[in-house]
């Protein structure tokens, strides 16, 4: 079997020089690893820090001629069969590689996978309609070391077929990556990757299809738009401690996006620009605890329509600034912002208008709004749960509940606050309103304004609750008891 193999690199080594001349020391490691299914060490061996700089492709231009790899002859390894023939099951893997030019593969069918590790791509990939079993390129750099990005994509990859994996871990990428209509048999992954594409597309997936998760996660960042618009994946979307910019437009982009599994952007997650789930179906949860979204004056979370299986959590941390949206949205479990800080000054800070969430809506623990929080029309099968949390719109509405359908109890006790009016005009709770220990402030306006609503239990303002504003009953249809304590003036 050595032998064998030794027989082989000699005749694949031997085929190169005669039709490419001679051998550069990168090409020559390459061709003799191929036969014996050995990675290509191109550059120093990684025994201490310096070496593990000098094989970092950001250095590539310090690196010398025997780094360089010719596209013409990694292409001929690709095409010719009598070359491919040589190629070991295991595909070709190398390291510390420059290409000398745009490494253009399209169209091409391989039956062994591509690896590459800490290689430099100047001009790009052209992958475009290729089919392989794997591609993996990691800590690599592809485009100029230096912005502006080149006019054609970075990674032209285009109704790419993998078979197996995808993955650009750690991979550095000036210009835009265009996975359009591809089709990936298991898991996207772009752990730690760095893809900058300023004012354009930085990722393009549209009408992708994944057949296990997307990783866009650990320290993953991209400027320019991430587009997952119509695409399909089977597994999760983990976004986890991972920055998408996109200053004024779109930071993500996953409108009709079909996700079998949850949608999490947690843990550290930061957005600076609209993160789009407009009509998108999650097969799990939509998680974003410890998140930060930012878009002032427009959508910061745009999720109309968007159906989702499990419940949504924007918790522990989540803040936004500008609106989240969740128009005609449907929740199978529970709408949990407790302890979210939602910033949309004069304008809509959450607006759920005609939502069904199938558990609770929790706006509790440290709940924090500037603008108004809109429930208007919603469809609540459990509880509203407002315990300590605070609504500002000073001289507006604060708390929008007019005509929803709350299932169970509505509770705005234990340090609630509101500074603007508190609407439930023509809701209908199937328990109880709860106002316990609140404060109500719309001076010489409607503080809380229940007209019309129907309780089928109780309505409590005692145990120190305040009203500096009306507190208006007129039409209210309230179950058994009406227990009311010091506030101010009462109207019908």
């Amino acid at each position: 079997m050595v032998e064998a193999a030794e027989n082989q690199e000699g005749s694949l080594e031997e085929a190169a020089i005669a039709r490419f001349g001679p051998l550069r020391g990168a090409e020559r490691r390459l061709l003799r690893a191929l036969p014996k299914g050995e990675p290509a060490y191109c550059g120093p061996d990684e025994k201490d820090d310096v070496a593990a700089s000098e094989n970092d492709p950001e250095h590539a231009d310090e690196w010398g001629e025997e780094r360089e790899v010719r596209v013409a002859l990694f292409r001929w390894l690709c095409i010719d069969p009598a070359a491919r023939a040589l190629v070991s099951a295991e595909g070709i893997r190398l390291s510390g590689v420059r290409f000398d030019d745009r490494l253009t593969l399209s169209f091409m069918t391989l039956p062994f996978p591509l690896r590459a590790a800490a290689c430099y791509f100047p001009n790009g990939l052209a992958l475009e309609g290729m089919t392989l079993p794997a591609l993996t390129l990691t800590r690599c750099w592809i485009g100029p070391l230096k912005p502006p990005a080149a006019a054609e994509p970075a990674v032209q990859a285009s109704y790419l077929h993998v078979q197996g994996s995808l993955s650009l871990a750690s991979t550095r990428i000036v210009g835009e990556v265009r996975l359009f209509g591809a089709e990936v048999g298991r898991t996207f992954s772009c752990e730690g990757a760095s893809l900058k594409n300023a004012g354009a597309r930085a990722l393009q997936c549209e009408l992708a299809k994944i057949g296990g998760a997307v990783h866009l996660r650990n320290s993953f960042i991209s400027e320019g738009e991430v587009r997952l618009f119509g695409a399909v994946v089977a597994g999760s979307l983990v976004c986890d401690q991972a920055s998408f910019k996109n200053t004024g437009a779109l930071a993500l982009h996953a409108e009709g996006a079909k996700i079998g599994g949850a949608v999490l952007l947690r843990n550290g997650f930061a957005a600076d620009g609209e993160i789009r789930l407009f009509g998108a179906v999650v097969g799990a949860n939509l998680e974003c605890d410890h998140a930060s979204f930012t878009n002032p004056g427009a959508f910061a979370l745009n999720a109309v329509g968007v159906k989702i299986s499990g419940s949504v959590y924007l918790r522990s941390g989540f803040s936004a600034v500008g609106e989240v949206c969740l128009v005609r949205g449907e929740v199978s479990g529970n709408l949990d912002l407790s302890g979210a800080s939602l910033e949309n000054v004069d304008g809509i800070a959450l607006r759920c208008e005609g939502v069904r969430i199938g558990g609770s809506v929790l706006l509790r623990n440290d709940f924090t709004s500037e603008g108004e929080v809109q429930l208007f029309g919603a469809v609540v099968s459990g509880n509203l749960e407002c315990d300590r949390g605070s609504f500002k719109n000073a001289g507006a509405l604060a708390l929008n509940v007019e005509g929803a359908k709350i299932g169970a109890t509505v509770l705005l006790r234990n340090g609630f606050t509101a500074d603007g009016e508190v609407r439930l005009y023509g809701a209908v709770v199937g328990a109880n309103l709860e106002c316990d220990r609140a404060s109500f402030k719309n001076t010489g306006e409607r503080a809380l304004n229940c007209e019309t609503t129907k309780i089928g239990g109780f309505l409590s303002l005692r145990r120190g609750s305040v009203a500096e504003g009306q507190v208006r009953l007129l039409g209210a249809q309230i179950g058994h008891l009406v227990a009311i304590g010091r506030c101010g003036p009462c109207c019908g």
